[in-house]
């Protein structure tokens, strides 16, 4: 096992959690953790020198596991009454699948007694998508903006501006865009994208004690005006489909942004330096 490797989690764990562990200094420890991306053992290797420098008193070993399974595995093994690490990188797309049945208050800490004062140092969004019946179960590692990344030269060719609403997307800079042979953004199956849309609508999955609403009518009717948006955008050339894991890890979004026939995408800001 690389002790300097797997040292960290602590970072995370105990600065930003705020776990105490002054009872068991000088006393060997294994903590155990769960990250679907060797980017963030990379990171945390970064400020392992630092956190040595806080506290030399300390003998921890990490046992650090990385899964690319880590959504399916962990809730697999919940179900199964098996052990799960004590750290999990939860992913802010399946935190809703830890709802279920309250299992994130049943196997997870509430961190809001940790946390503390420090909540206002973070956006307050970034709680509420880790945060069920008012308690607060993971705190996020970046802000993670979404951007719009799109390309001046196919805009002006096609003489339209970078649009503001919805109905410019539909009406006006679409299928100008979509007459040079450029599609305006991608449409997919993931239903991440789908959740974007709707929620910028108005649209609620679950409202604030985690009582699942989306079947209200006036969410329904939102989630029926989002699907209809799509369609006729994509039946317009407006949206390029792109389905499952291509839009993530496929090279379809990269080259169809770099030969000119997708004009513009919303994606993270970490999408630049991974993926185009």
């Amino acid at each position: 096992m690389n002790k300097r490797k797997l040292t960290l989690v602590l970072v995370f764990s105990l600065v930003l959690f705020g776990i105490s562990i002054v009872a068991q200094a000088q006393t060997d420890v294994t903590l155990t953790a769960r990250t679907h991306d060797q980017l963030y053992i990379d990171y945390f290797m970064s400020r392992a020198d630092e956190f040595d420098a806080l506290h030399p008193e300390l003998n921890i070993t990490y046992d650090f596991q990385v899964d690319s399974q880590i959504a399916d595995n962990t809730v697999n093994q919940l179900a199964a009454g098996e052990q799960i690490p004590d750290l999990v990188g939860i992913e802010r797309g399946w935190f809703g699948r830890l709802m279920k049945d309250g299992a994130i208050a049943q196997y997870f800490l509430d961190l809001s007694p940790v946390i503390g004062d420090r909540v206002d140092e973070y956006s307050e969004g970034r709680w509420s998508i880790y945060s069920y019946q008012g308690e607060i179960y993971g705190i996020e590692s970046s802000l993670t903006p979404s951007v719009l990344y799109y390309q001046p030269a196919l805009f002006e060719a096609a003489g339209v501006e970078v649009p503001s609403t919805w109905e410019e997307v539909l009406n006006v800079t679409g299928p100008a865009l979509a007459a040079n042979g450029s599609a305006f953004t991608f449409a997919t199956n993931d239903p991440t994208w789908f959740q974007m849309y709707y929620e910028q609508r108005g649209g609620q999955i679950f409202d604030e004690s985690g009582t699942f609403v989306m079947g209200e009518e006036a969410n329904r009717e939102l989630a029926i005006e989002v699907a209809t948006y799509i369609q006729q955008a994509v039946q317009a050339g407006i949206f390029m489909p792109v389905l499952g894991g291509d839009v993530w890890s496929g090279a379809t979004i990269p080259t169809a942004y770099t030969d000119g026939s997708l004009a513009s995408t919303v994606m993270p800001d970490w999408w630049s330096s991974c993926c185009l």
